[in-house]
């Protein structure tokens, strides 16, 4: 499956209040999805590329590797999922005029339907539940920054 999904993660020193929550980014997505096992248990794995929401230049973005876990139940044209998920990637971030590399990895839960059009060709939607960390290299120590977000996601597949 060919997927687009949008999620919201946090900017490097960024802070919109005096409690130094960090300001909040879109991010978009695309993967491409495989489940090599696809009965009653679902096992995927997805390559994914992510870039900064809005930004066409000097944007943050990411590469990563996922792998999925889940139930699905085959009824007719419909087939309800839920999944849960963990993966890792490289992040590129840019700040202060300087490029950093950086580590990302999520978890999260994804919970929806295929709806199959044909015999094999389906659009898939579903409404998630990310945990997206970001790890970095700060002087001689090892930060991160997290947040907790909700992510929408659509796909068509074979």
């Amino acid at each position: 499956q060919l997927a687009f999904r949008r999620f919201d993660f946090v900017q490097l020193g960024a802070s919109e209040s005096a409690s130094s929550l960090a300001k909040s980014e879109a991010f978009d997505t695309l993967s491409l999805d495989v489940y090599p096992v696809s009965s009653l248990v679902r096992v995927g794995l997805s390559t994914a590329y992510g870039w900064q929401a809005g930004k066409t230049s000097d944007g943050d973005y990411f590469a990563s590797e996922t792998a999925s876990l889940g139930v699905q139940i085959k009824a007719g044209h419909v087939v309800p999922f839920a999944e849960a998920l963990a993966g890792i990637g490289y992040m590129r971030r840019f700040q202060f005029e300087h490029t950093i590399p950086t580590v990302i990895w999520q978890f999260g839960i994804d919970a929806g339907a295929s709806l199959y059009l044909a015999r094999v060709g389906f659009v898939s939607v579903a409404l998630g539940y990310l945990h997206p960390v970001n790890g970095f290299l700060k002087t001689t120590t090892f930060e991160s920054v997290y947040t907790n977000t909700w992510s929408f996601k659509i796909g068509i597949g074979i």
